[in-house]
């Protein structure tokens, strides 16, 4: 009786241990911090803006379909946005996403959900299988056509996410919206060897094409075909899911976790022939 006891114990204790475990983050992809860590590069009717970033832990996972959205807006008449990306404090790239690209579908889910501000085209990136390491510090880059040199504005980040029908909606709980203020920004032309400058520099010839994939495989999302990426190309799409946050166990698996404990002990209890 006692091993039944006790048995039973430790299978209802896990079972607890799994209900009140911390569930990481539920945003994804990316936040911006409130330091204002940006630099700004122009070369003629180009502007290059890089803003720091941070990353929010987003794993690949079967059950979600989504990407990475970034974008600015507001900016200056004639203005529009060239290409942009996401990458670490050196400029190079990493290996949380597979692929990215200006698209106008993530574009209209920009406007529909932050109306506020009137954006230019929004970046999709897409996640790769690795999926996007939480806490991390990178810059979000992006090539500007300024035909006057003026450049201003806001800028945005966002999970976004892939419905039924070929939907393409930016989450809303997984959004944030800042100021560019490029009154506080390093001009490149002043400091050079900034470290926003130097990651400039480094990603200025990847951002001369509206697209780019790397060769690590993405996670399967719909992300890569609204990018117009075959899935058999140079990019190689394996069968994983989109992006979530890390989670603890649902509650069927916790159920079942405690319902394994029980039945051991019931098992042990019974007499031995």
């Amino acid at each position: 009786m006692r091993q039944i006891i006790g048995t039973a114990i430790f299978g209802v204790v896990a079972f607890a241990a799994l209900t009140v475990g911390v569930e990481r983050s539920s945003d994804a992809c990316n936040t911006i911090p409130p330091e204002n860590d940006c630099a700004v590069d122009h070369d003629g009717q180009t502007t290059y803006y890089a803003r720091q970033l941070q990353t929010v832990q987003t794993a690949a996972s079967p059950t979600q379909n989504c990407g990475c959205g970034q974008a600015l807006g507001n900016l200056p008449a004639g203005a529009s946005v060239v290409s942009a990306g996401v990458y670490d404090l050196n400029g190079n790239a990493t290996s949380a996403f597979c692929a990215g690209g200006t698209n106008d579908q993530t574009t209209t889910a920009f406007q529909t959900a932050l109306g506020g501000v009137t954006w230019s085209k929004a970046v999709l990136n897409a996640v790769s299988t690795a999926g996007v390491t939480g806490g991390q510090a990178g810059y979000g880059i992006w090539k500007v056509n300024t035909p006057d040199g003026a450049f201003d504005g806001a800028l945005g980040v966002a999970k976004i996410n892939f419905g039924a029908g070929g939907s393409v909606t930016v989450d809303p709980t997984h959004q944030a919206v800042a100021n560019i203020n490029v009154a506080q920004c390093t001009d490149c032309s002043v400091n050079p060897f900034a470290r926003a400058c130097v990651a400039i520099q480094r990603v200025r010839s990847q951002l001369d094409a509206s697209l780019y994939a790397i060769k690590i495989a993405c996670a399967r999302t719909d992300a890569p075909q609204l990018l117009g990426l075959p899935p058999d190309g140079e990019l190689e799409t394996e069968q994983e899911g989109g992006c979530t946050a890390a989670r603890g166990a649902g509650p069927a698996a916790m159920l079942l976790l405690g319902l394994v404990g029980v039945g051991f002990a019931i098992g042990r209890a019974r007499p031995r022939t």
